[in-house]
């Protein structure tokens, strides 16, 4: 797709509906009004952990402090920000990651088993709303501190002084270490993972409209907290500032084909499919039988004016990987990850809310599955 409403391919196929990436189920006990929610997490194609939740277990996770997504922050209070799960972007302040008073020494803040990823960057960050920002700590660029190893930490905070003491990270906050057990680690970010995982699920079931009586997440009290997604935020996430330009039309015209556009396949994995006109037959049959799609022989699929080649499988982790179509009798290639169909929908939030929704919702479940699984053994 060219990232306009008329040039826009649709994506062609409906979600399974128990997918997404991991399947997922919802049952209400109507007597006590609890919530329970399985989750059965895969890993290419393998059973990797089924756990069960009720709704009251994500406010325990968040230390009895996080409500709606849309809830104000608290004027003066701190929150644990930065680079956190793998996210390449400076997250703003998020309840989830609110510091609340120590009941063991009233002199601090602490945010409790809280799961970080390794290389993720953080520091603590006094919000205020009067000016709607923030006061950091440590001040300044370049001090952050940096988690070495997946795990579960403490993070505590002074209230009104610095501390001389060895460990605290510039006297300002002190990040203890619960536990770097690997299953720890997921067991903490499950829920945040689940969560973006039903997120997903209901903006998938919107737009195809699916099922949408019965959201994926409709029977969670206690919803994740993803912020708007930016164009910097994916192209960091990709690892580049490549744009739709690099998708020049002509790109594969030694092969007799114009790119039209690509568009994904939602089911329990990510299907890409990347879409051509054939402009010159005799050129196109001299090659179509010499494609590779990640270095694998691949078959073109015509439909009507187009043809296709389709790559399945793509793992949620992996969404942000970029694939390589090519020829074994030519030059000429192209690179394309799923995020960068979600590049093609940055600009889409007033024409194609539900599309622009669904690509924002893409971003966070990509982000915190590449941290579930991450150095996972």
């Amino acid at each position: 797709m060219n990232g306009t409403a008329t040039e826009q391919l649709p994506l062609p196929t409906a979600p399974d509906a128990n997918g997404f990436g991991y399947k997922t189920a919802v049952a209400i006990d109507a007597p006590e009004m609890t919530v329970d929610i399985t989750a059965t997490l895969f890993k290419d194609g393998v059973v990797v952990k089924t756990d069960t939740y009720q709704a009251t277990d994500y406010a325990k996770r968040y230390n009895d402090s996080y409500e709606a997504a849309d809830s104000a922050l608290e004027d003066g209070t701190p929150y644990l920000i930065g680079k956190i799960n793998g996210s390449t972007n400076w997250n703003a302040a998020d309840p989830r990651f609110k510091l609340t008073e120590n009941p063991e020494n009233t002199d601090e803040y602490v945010i409790q088993n809280v799961a970080l990823t390794a290389g993720d960057q953080i520091k603590v960050a006094k919000y205020y709303e009067a000016t709607e920002s923030y006061g950091m700590y440590p001040d300044g660029t370049g001090n952050e501190y940096t988690i070495e190893q997946n795990g579960v930490y403490n993070i505590y905070f002074k209230k009104n002084a610095d501390v001389d003491t060895d460990g605290w990270h510039y006297g300002k906050f002190f990040v203890e270490t619960v536990s770097t057990d690997n299953a720890a680690y997921q067991n903490n970010l499950l829920p945040t993972l689940l969560q973006s995982t039903v997120n997903y699920g209901a903006k998938a079931q919107t737009y195809f409209n699916v099922n949408t009586e019965e959201l994926a997440d409709n029977e969670i009290s206690v919803k994740g907290f993803f912020p708007e997604v930016t164009q910097d935020m994916i192209n960091a996430r990709l690892g580049d500032n490549e744009t739709r330009a690099r998708f020049a039309d002509t790109i594969f015209a030694d092969y007799g084909l114009r790119y039209r556009g690509a568009s994904l396949v939602m089911n329990a994995d990510t299907k890409i499919k990347i879409y051509f006109n054939v402009v010159d037959e005799a050129i196109f049959n001299e090659y179509k039988d010499s494609f590779t799609f990640n270095g694998e022989a691949v078959a073109p699929t015509f439909n009507g004016t187009l043809v296709s080649f389709d790559l399945d499988g793509i793992a949620a982790a992996n969404l942000a990987v970029r694939y390589t179509l090519a020829n074994t009798k030519g030059t000429a290639s192209l690179t394309y990850s799923a995020l960068d169909y979600a590049t093609t929908c940055m600009t889409l939030q007033d024409s194609e809310p539900e599309l622009y929704e669904l690509a924002q919702a893409l971003y966070w479940y990509n982000v915190y599955a590449d941290a579930y699984f991450k150095n996972a053994v």
